[in-house]
């Protein structure tokens, strides 16, 4: 309740693996964003994460659930993005795919070890990326 009334957006990171801090963050979240790399190794822990979701929204009935595509290719020959927006349009009741997808690029690895957020950085392209997600998560589109 505290965070309620002090805060208007708390970001909590579950490091991507199913934790306690994953499974209560989904009992107490308004919303949640799973990163899903187009890989089929990740694709493959969507049931399982659809599974989390249901259960948590026994005790939070009113929790939204997204995906976004995160680390995709940046070669235009390389379609598994496509594929994985096929795979998850199969599980839609429980996560939504939002329309921006992040692509692999190195800008996200060298603001990190900058200590940086990327749209602190001289890259268009990435910056657009974090700014689309941002305002489709906040639905301000």
């Amino acid at each position: 309740k505290y965070f309620v009334t002090k805060y208007d957006l708390v970001l909590i990171d579950a490091s991507g693996r199913d934790s306690r801090s994953l499974r209560t963050g989904l009992n107490v979240a308004d919303k949640f964003l799973c990163p899903i790399k187009a890989s089929q190794a990740d694709l493959e822990t969507i049931p399982h994460i659809c599974q989390l979701i249901d259960a948590a929204r026994d005790f939070n009935e009113n929790l939204v659930s997204k995906a976004v595509i995160s680390c995709a290719s940046t070669n235009p020959l390389v379609n598994e993005a496509e594929k994985a927006q096929g795979l998850l349009a199969e599980f839609t009741e429980y996560l939504e795919l939002l329309e921006t997808i992040i692509m692999d690029r190195k800008i996200y690895r060298d603001a990190l070890l900058q200590g940086a957020g990327v749209v602190e950085l001289n890259n268009h392209k990435a910056s657009a990326e974090i700014t689309n997600l941002v305002n489709e998560l906040l639905e301000e589109k």
